[in-house]
């Protein structure tokens, strides 16, 4: 049986388009139902990421993942994106239910850069979640810092959205 998550991340592993995946651009959209999201992140992680894992190992994914992710970071919807991932992680990390592993440490200082830097356009920005807050998607990234720094007790790794 054809599993489209995996079929799609080894298409975007192949392309080197692995932020495109993660983003739900295009080919790569998943419909989510339940979330104002741009793809559905819990069916990527379980069904395409995890089921990587298991066929090849971590290591080439979670090289992929870690540059994905940075390139997310270079414009402010990507950079809500990254939030929406690391939260995601978080929970599916503490639960014991994800196979790959993204080093967190390594993205959130670059991630703290580039919400100083983009504050103003996701303020501007009701698009996704943006829409449940006055001040847009700076609203939703300050929900997801708040439970983010509750969850770790490192100083280096606490999120800044003030």
């Amino acid at each position: 049986m054809s599993n489209l998550y995996l079929d799609k991340l080894q298409l975007a592993i192949t392309k080197r388009e692995v932020e495109l995946y993660l983003l739900g651009k295009d080919k790569y959209h998943f419909p989510n139902r339940w979330a104002e999201e741009p793809t559905d992140l819990g069916s990527i992680f379980s069904l395409g990421l995890n089921e990587y894992v298991k066929l090849y190992g971590q290591n080439e994914i979670n090289a992929a993942l870690e540059h994905a992710i940075l390139k997310l970071l270079n414009d402010p919807i990507g950079t809500w994106w990254v939030m929406e991932i690391l939260y995601t992680y978080e929970f599916g990390f503490i639960e014991n239910t994800l196979l790959f592993r993204i080093d967190t440490g390594k993205i959130i200082h670059r991630l703290n850069q580039c919400l100083i830097e983009f504050k103003h356009d996701l303020i501007q920005s009701k698009e996704w979640a943006g829409n449940r807050f006055d001040n847009g998607l700076w609203g939703a990234i300050e929900n997801l810092a708040s439970k983010h720094n509750l969850k770790t007790n490192d100083p280096n790794l606490k999120i800044i959205a003030e």
